[in-house]
């Protein structure tokens, strides 16, 4: 509904490139990226906006973004590391075996050895402590690292908010929807109700006829969404 709220997200891998005492989210001329944050948190006035941040940020990064909700009271900072993701983890151990075992039960001319010896090494790397899913992807500071903790949030949706106990969230149930928006996406006005019968929906975009989904925006109408919890079963299962 109209007071569902928005989620943008900046994982930065060099907030040295910013100002130690500055918001460490691009805003220039050619990328507003906070320009378009701020623009919506404006014209949303009645809905939750809040920025899943992760990075290695210097005290007086983290007291601009403080500043940044005072300006902005809808606007609510959400920390990487102040959420709880555990329930969505697996050990790295157990998907290397799996797949091990999957590879070893095949008939002997149609195995991959090269990838069996592969998947054996990589289990013998994990190193102590390491043995995450999770922890796999804070590793990686990339892309990856990005798109697998966007998805966590969307799985989450509204109950981030509750979770990292910002002021002006109490009103989200635990089952509240959210949706996300890339901080390109540029609000112009209100985008009101959002009619979505399966319970999520990204956009669409169409190029010479051909549909292509973009993961730019994804609404989703409640925590743990099927969808998401499917894609969340083939991370479960992945060795790269």
């Amino acid at each position: 509904d109209e007071k569902t709220p928005l989620l943008f997200q900046w994982f930065e891998r060099n907030p040295a490139r910013f100002g130690k005492n500055d918001i460490p989210i691009i805003n220039t001329e050619k990328n507003p990226y906070l320009n378009n944050i701020i623009k919506a948190a404006t014209i949303e006035k009645e809905r939750l906006i809040g920025i899943f941040v992760d990075g290695d940020f210097f005290p007086g990064q983290k007291d601009a973004f403080s500043k940044l909700e005072y300006d902005y009271e809808n606007i609510k900072v959400i920390y990487r590391n102040d959420i709880d993701f555990s329930m969505y983890d697996k050990k790295l151990s157990e998907i290397y075996m799996e797949n091990i075992s999957k590879q070893e039960s095949m008939p002997e001319e149609k195995r991959d050895c090269h990838l069996l010896q592969l998947l054996k090494k990589e289990l013998s790397d994990i190193q102590e402590g390491n043995d995450s899913l999770i922890k796999s992807y804070l590793l990686d500071k990339g892309h990856g690292w990005f798109d697998f903790y966007r998805n966590m949030a969307m799985l989450k949706a509204g109950q981030l908010f509750l979770e990292a106990d910002k002021v002006g969230c109490y009103d989200l149930s635990t089952n509240s929807g959210c949706i996300y928006l890339d901080a390109d996406m540029i609000i112009t006005e209100k985008l009101g109700g959002i009619y979505i019968p399966d319970g999520i929906a990204v956009h669409v975009e169409r190029i010479d006829g051909r549909a292509s989904m973009e993961n730019g925006i994804i609404a989703v109408d409640r925590n743990n969404h099927p969808a998401l919890l499917a894609g969340l079963e083939i991370m479960h299962t992945k060795f790269d």
